[in-house]
């Protein structure tokens, strides 16, 4: 009836923490998601799969929604680490000469 309203400036619970972390949890598996796109190959493939799955694996509501993203959140991030590319930090002998 009113979940038209979820996600709006008349949400009348976004500012309570449940909501703000299911917002951050979807934000974060839309970017999770991006990084997939630009960055899967072969090598990665089932880590990303494994990704995708610990993500599934976040259900419930308030409390029970938290913990069972506590159980998977350290695995999330050593996924990640497996597939996305971090670049390394720019030294003097990078710079391009314009």
């Amino acid at each position: 009836r009113f979940k038209g309203l979820r996600g709006t400036i008349l949400d009348p619970f976004k500012h309570i923490e449940e909501r703000k972390f299911e917002n951050e949890l979807l934000r974060d598996f839309d970017e999770m998601m991006n990084s997939l796109c630009v960055n899967l190959n072969q090598d990665n493939f089932s880590n990303a799969v494994e990704l995708v799955r610990c993500y599934s694996e976040v259900r419930g509501y308030g409390h029970v929604k938290q913990s069972s993203w506590n159980r998977v959140a350290d695995r999330v991030r050593e996924l990640e680490k497996t597939i996305v590319n971090v670049p390394e930090e720019a030294t003097e002998t990078d710079s391009v000469a314009i």
